[in-house]
């Protein structure tokens, strides 16, 4: 599937985006939730399919706002 794909590329650049922002700006962003958001949508597009899942992932993202 590509939306699981592309959260995986995500986790595997994620740690190298952390880097950057941590050397460049002096910070660095942590996720409020447990699991982390791209790990729950990973979770829910195996669950409920591309499109529930897909939704469930963009609300809790949306949470962090």
């Amino acid at each position: 599937m590509i939306a699981k794909a592309l959260i995986r590329f995500y986790q595997a650049v994620e740690p190298f985006k952390r880097r950057i922002l941590l050397t460049v700006f002096g910070f660095t962003t942590e996720c409020k939730h447990q699991p982390t958001c791209s790990k729950y949508a990973e979770k829910q597009i195996t669950e409920h399919g591309t499109i529930v899942g897909s939704a469930k992932a963009l609300g809790r993202l949306l949470s962090c706002w």
